[in-house]
């Protein structure tokens, strides 16, 4: 099933809340959640929403860092939707839309429990932090060459 994709809206913000605390602790550290708070209030990257039948399954950032550079942040799909292809739906809109901007880099930081998920996108381990979300939340830095 194909995803409808809307920008995010502050009226969103419970709803991704709920979605990052359903993800809690299995993808993200609990540590990281007054981080997503503060990304949803005051970031103004494009942020885009995925909805099945106008339920909120998955979410990500478009994070623009210079004329070639960008990262993905905060993607996340419902544990009731994983392996339902929502999050490779989620990467290649990401994917087509950064080449579209001409971008050449795409950075992104993530755990081990997503490293082989960004993988499948041509992402390489760049960096490696034991703990650097939060207890047993390892930090993976990799990067896509477009």
């Amino acid at each position: 099933m194909e995803l409808k994709l809307q920008e995010y809206k502050q009226t969103d913000f419970d709803a991704c809340m709920d979605l990052f605390d359903s993800n809690c602790p299995a993808y993200f550290a609990i540590e990281e959640r007054i981080d997503y708070q503060n990304y949803l209030k005051f970031n103004e990257d494009k942020y885009l929403l995925g909805y099945i039948d106008e339920s909120l399954i998955g979410c990500f950032g478009i994070t623009k860092h210079d004329q070639i550079t960008c990262s993905i942040s905060w993607i996340m799909v419902s544990p009731s939707h994983h392996r339902g292809g929502y999050g490779s739906q989620m990467m290649e809109h990401f994917l087509d839309y950064v080449r579209k901007m001409n971008m050449k880099r795409v950075l992104v930081a993530t755990s081990q429990h997503a490293e082989n998920f960004f993988k499948k996108f041509g992402a390489n381990r760049e960096g490696y932090i034991e703990d650097g979300w939060g207890k047993g939340m390892h930090q993976v830095n990799m990067e896509i060459d477009l």
